[in-house]
């Protein structure tokens, strides 16, 4: 009899050791759980928090470049400006040159025809 007594009080300390492990398991489960979802909702913010930063640098990098095409635009607009300028001179200069060179032709065939006209009047008169 005491043998069975011994053994029911063994196994009852047995079944309460199993339940309260039972119960500290399922507790330990919530637990983990919980610090699982924790660390899913810490890694959303902080992929919101640098998809954020990126989005802002990026930002930053397109008005960094932009800016640099408007001051090379402009450089070129100038350059291009200056160079067209250049050549409307030289075409005119060109232009005056050549005017310079007909009326210099002009004026030596003019001269020509009065000395022409001069003789043949001269020699009319004689």
């Amino acid at each position: 009899q005491g043998v069975i007594d011994s053994k029911d009080r063994r196994l009852r300390e047995f079944e309460t050791e199993m339940k309260n492990k039972d119960e500290e398991y399922v507790k330990n489960l919530k637990v983990q759980g919980q610090e699982v979802t924790t660390i899913i909702d810490l890694m959303r913010k902080q992929y919101s928090e640098m998809k954020k930063a990126y989005h802002e640098q990026l930002k930053e990098i397109e008005k960094s470049f932009m800016r640099e095409r408007s001051d090379l635009l402009a450089s070129q607009r100038s350059t291009i400006d200056a160079l067209f300028e250049a050549r409307q001179r030289m075409e005119e200069t060109e232009f005056m040159a050549q005017r310079r060179a007909r009326e210099k032709a002009f004026q030596k065939k003019l001269e020509e025809v009065r000395a022409s006209d001069a003789d043949a009047h001269a020699r009319s008169k004689t």
